[in-house]
């Protein structure tokens, strides 16, 4: 459904003018059918579908996407990979009663080109945070890119995502100008009322299984990079005094285990983040890092497989062994110290600091807690554990039976 109304953003918002100001602007209309074709004006607040996901701002977690959309640097708008790749929105002021942003348009590939251009030139490259591609040494914009254009209607949308437009006679407004503000509204400018999409508040939430997702793939690889293979590697390390080959039954079901956990946790990396478009921002170096990490961590298994035999009791090692050991080994600690600056990393990437924090001292002080007290334990089995002696026999018992005789005499 569409609803006509004046834009009133930057008087209420910015000015602090009441609500029934009669400067607000009408805000009664009558409803009617969108439909393909419609055209209109839209004012509002340009967000990439990667923040909104996120549910918070990638360049400034502590701030919620939908509430304060005016923090949204044109740095992450327009220079982060992982937020240009994804499409853009438009998001028009809060309900009456509410406080978020509705979700109300969907830019058109054309619109959103043309938009970043916008941005880009009234960005200034020089101000904090620094914008890579804004041109514009005098620009002003540094911050809540909002917009105002002529729309019309492409479909209709989804659940998820809010009906397309495309968009023509595109303008900035510098929402720290005031009389920017006032002076670029739907009348003034195309004269013509605003156009609401008033079904914008039944989309479904994309935060909370952003949020999920990020919690399941954190989740199994702490278990699994900073536990479980961690704890397969110290039991190889420095449980061979006992009998039996217990070191290296431990060592196989828990590293096999680990890198089920961490391979599921990978799949879901791939199939539900984008980092890789981001060169330069954390998250793109945590997803570097991390690939590293599991290439070297599925090098395990299948170099365990082609593994030379072991030297019996006695023999020195061949020759092929001592490499394969060498190998088998570095590769495996390299992944493990590689691990510690990925997850670290990692836990920044996630969406709220709450979370973040979570995950920080679930790393540092349940997981190393654990490997640090499993490492005193089994060094000190170690120095208590003793192995049987083996009875004397031949030349042994008879130089005991001397020795006795001696000590007898």
């Amino acid at each position: 459904m569409l609803l006509s109304s004046s834009s009133a953003y930057g008087i209420n918002r910015y000015d602090n003018k009441n609500e029934n100001d009669s400067t607000a602007g009408d805000t009664t209309a009558t409803d009617n059918s969108m439909k393909v074709g419609d055209t209109g004006c839209v004012i509002g607040f340009v967000m990439d579908r990667f923040c909104i996901d996120r549910g918070t701002l990638f360049d400034n977690p502590s701030v919620q996407t939908l509430l304060n959309p005016e923090r949204h640097s044109v740095h992450c708008l327009i220079d982060v990979g992982s937020c240009v790749a994804t499409p853009f929105e438009i998001l028009t002021d809060p309900s009456p009663g509410s406080n978020r942003y509705n979700r109300a348009w969907t830019l058109s590939e054309t619109a959103k080109a043309e938009i970043i251009a916008l941005a880009a030139s009234t960005g200034n490259p020089n101000n904090s945070p620094r914008c890579r591609e804004c041109t514009n040494p005098d620009g002003e914009i540094d911050f809540g890119f909002r917009v105002i254009f002529n729309a019309t209607v492409l479909d209709m949308g989804t659940s998820l995502y809010p009906p397309t437009v495309d968009a023509r006679d595109i303008q900035a407004i510098n929402i720290a100008n005031p009389s920017s503000v006032e002076s670029l509204t739907c009348m003034d400018v195309f004269g013509m009322e605003e156009i609401i999409n008033t079904q914008s508040a039944q989309l479904e939430d994309p935060a909370a299984r952003f949020r999920r997702m990020a919690l399941a793939h954190g989740s199994l690889m702490l278990i699994a990079w900073g536990w479980l293979l961690p704890t397969g590697a110290i039991f190889a390390k420095l449980s061979k005094h006992r009998p039996g080959d217990l070191w290296f039954k431990v060592h196989r079901i828990v590293q096999v285990l680990g890198l089920l956990l961490a391979l599921a946790g990978w799949i879901i990396a791939l199939n539900e983040f984008t980092v890789f478009q981001s060169k330069g921002e954390s998250n793109y170096h945590h997803g570097v890092m991390g690939i590293t990490v599991m290439t070297l961590g599925l090098i395990q298994p299948i170099n365990a497989l082609i593994r030379p035999k072991a030297a019996k009791d006695g023999q020195a090692k061949s020759p092929a062994r001592k490499i394969w050991e060498y190998i088998h080994k570095g590769t495996g600690w390299i992944a493990l110290l590689l691990a510690v600056p990925t997850i670290v990393l990692g836990t920044f990437q996630l969406p709220q600091p709450n979370d973040q924090e979570a995950y920080q001292i679930a790393y540092g002080a349940g997981c190393g807690g654990i490997l640090l007290l499993t490492s005193v334990l089994l060094v000190v089995d170690k120095s208590r554990f003793k192995v049987d002696e083996e009875p004397a026999t031949g030349e042994d018992l008879e130089q005991l039976k001397s020795s006795n005789e001696t000590n007898e005499s």
